[in-house]
């Protein structure tokens, strides 16, 4: 190694410096080391105890004892390794660009302070093995939130392997007032806010979606809530014909309500409507209880529950073909099948208003029945009202009972079609209006060996058979035809127990001088020679007959021509 002095320098003045000036001559370089003492240090690629124009080749390692700093680019061709914090770039135009991976974690030397990307520069993809989220307590923002701008992707997507374990779990568990999912989807047209599809073949029990409740103390809790403001508040579409319950509920209340209905904005619509329109042998709704507990209640209980609703049905039954109503009670010693406890006092308690025309309006029909009644009605309350009123007000002439009792078994001898009992009062009464109607009374009996009308009377001053004319009479009180009668008796009267009495007492008083027979016998055959028109038979020594008047006796004996015309002892003959 050989140094120069400079020329522009003198000897004296290059000898007090310190190797101001070295110049290597030796292209092989030397074996000894170069060793700078100057301290200077440097500030820019011109200032230092070492300046170069060129470039430094270094085969060994470097080792620098204070800051490097480079005006142009580093390449590092091994790795590298560096101490301390590291600072990458000087403005919002510089880049750090990764070629190689990341091989270690990211750590943060703050907690919740530095973010990757802001609200304007984003990255574009992350595809992370597991991610962490914790909210700082006072971080006055949600603890991830997702920005999605492209209208025809999906915001958020999640692909799971899971099998047996939850893919999404959400511990809420400190969430009190709050909620702890919200959506909100105000501009949907035709879309949904919450769609869950499963498309799984197994037929093992399972629920899609599942609220669970699950303590037994929060009574003032609803599981589901459901509002809707307009449209509809649930659709609940089944496809499977022979599929379960499209819906079901499994109520473990025995003292509280287990459906509960409100529809007390209801007006002119329908509360709940049921519409069936494919049933065969299917019913529409419903009611089962298999409860065999002794206690009085209601299986199924309508209530209009105001007393001024006068207009309100409580239960319509329409039926355009079929039964209306069909009740069915199979317990021989239950309770009655129909009980109507009615409160009117001035309205009408039961009504049927019947189109029928050749059929039957009420038909009850008690084949069963051996000492019980079909019909039962009480009425002790009555004061003018009737406990059975029938009315017809049909301008038909046709022939017709407007009520009909029918004993309908010959067999049945003891029976008795029609029964009254009057403990006071009349027993039977029959008011006819018209003037030349048919008959008021009418007996039509097929009895050959047996009486068609008898009349038990225990009377004593009474009287027991009262027939009462107040018509401008023409006709005949009583008319008694028995034209068939050979050996019988027409009038047959027995009284026994006479003592002042008469067996029979016939009186006229009119005032009328016309002509007449106040009684009159008549045989009214001549070839009936050995008929007897009156026969009087008196067993006691008494007379057999008293007349008593101031006028003749006649008693005319053949025709007028062979009459006599002498008086004797008031009798003409």
């Amino acid at each position: 190694m050989t140094a120069n002095v400079a020329l522009t320098d003198t000897f004296d003045q290059w000898r007090v410096k310190t190797n101001e000036v070295v110049v290597m001559t030796q292209a092989d370089g030397m074996s000894n080391f170069l060793k700078i003492l100057d301290t200077t240090n440097s500030t820019s690629n011109t200032t230092g105890s070492i300046i170069t124009a060129g470039g430094i080749g270094v085969l060994k390692s470097a080792v620098i004892g204070e800051n490097l700093r480079v005006h142009g680019n580093v390449i590092t061709d091994g790795d590298t390794t560096i101490s301390g914090n590291l600072i990458f770039g000087d403005a919002t135009t510089d880049q750090v660009t990764f070629t190689a991976d990341i091989n270690s974690s990211l750590i943060p030397n703050a907690n919740v302070t530095f973010n990757v990307g802001n609200t304007t520069m984003l990255w574009a993809n992350t595809w992370t093995g597991h991610l962490g989220v914790t909210q700082k307590a006072d971080a006055g923002k949600p603890a991830v939130s997702i920005t999605a701008e492209d209208v025809d992707q999906i915001a958020l997507s999640i692909t799971a392997s899971q099998t047996t374990a939850d893919v999404l779990d959400i511990a809420a568990d400190s969430v009190a007032a709050a909620k702890v999912i919200d959506i909100s989807a105000d501009a949907l047209t035709t879309g949904s806010a919450l769609y869950i599809d499963s498309n799984s073949g197994d037929t093992s029990t399972r629920s899609i979606v599942e609220v669970i409740q699950n303590h037994a103390s929060a009574t003032g809790a609803t599981a589901l809530t459901v509002q809707a403001d307009a449209g509809k508040g649930i659709f609940i579409n089944t496809d499977l014909a022979a599929g379960g319950p499209a819906l079901e509920i499994d109520a473990e209340q025995a003292t509280t309500t287990a459906v509960d209905f409100n529809f007390d904005a209801a007006t002119s619509a329908t509360a709940m409507s049921i519409s069936a329109d494919g049933l065969v042998t299917g019913t529409a709704f419903a009611v089962d209880s298999d409860s065999s507990d002794t206690g009085t209640r209601s299986i199924t209980s309508i209530t209009q529950n105001h007393a001024s609703a006068t207009g309100a049905t409580a239960l319509a039954v329409q039926a355009d073909a079929g039964r209306g109503l069909f009740i069915d009670t199979n317990l021989a010693a239950g309770g009655y099948s129909l009980e109507i406890d009615a409160q009117q006092d001035t309205t009408n308690t039961a009504k049927i208003a019947s189109a029928a025309t050749t059929g039957t309006i009420l038909d009850i029909q008690a084949e069963a029945i051996t000492t019980g009644r079909g019909i039962n009605i009480y009425d002790d309350s009555a004061t003018t009202g009737s406990a059975l009123y029938i009315d017809s007000d049909s301008s038909s002439t046709g022939t017709r009972s407007v009520a009909s009792i029918i004993q309908n078994h010959a067999s049945a001898t003891g029976t008795t079609a029609l029964s009254l009992q009057a403990d006071a009062g009349r027993g039977l009464f029959i008011d006819t209006n018209l003037a030349a109607g048919g008959y008021s009374l009418e007996v039509d009996s097929e009895q050959t060996t047996t009486n068609v009308a008898k009349i038990a009377s225990v009377g004593t001053s009474g009287t027991v058979l009262e027939v009462s004319q107040a018509g401008v009479m023409t006709g005949k009180v009583i008319d008694i035809t028995a034209d068939a009668a050979t050996t019988g008796t027409g009038v047959n009267m027995s009284m026994d127990g006479l003592t002042t009495g008469s067996l029979m007492a016939l009186e006229s008083n009119s005032a009328d001088t016309g002509t007449r027979s106040l009684i009159t016998i008549k045989n009214d055959h001549a070839s009936a020679t050995a008929a007897v028109p009156l026969v009087v038979t008196q067993d006691s020594t008494n007379a057999v007959a008293k007349f008593s008047g101031t006028s003749t006796l006649v008693i005319p004996v053949g025709t007028s021509s062979n009459r006599g015309h002498a008086i004797q002892g008031g009798i003409r003959y």
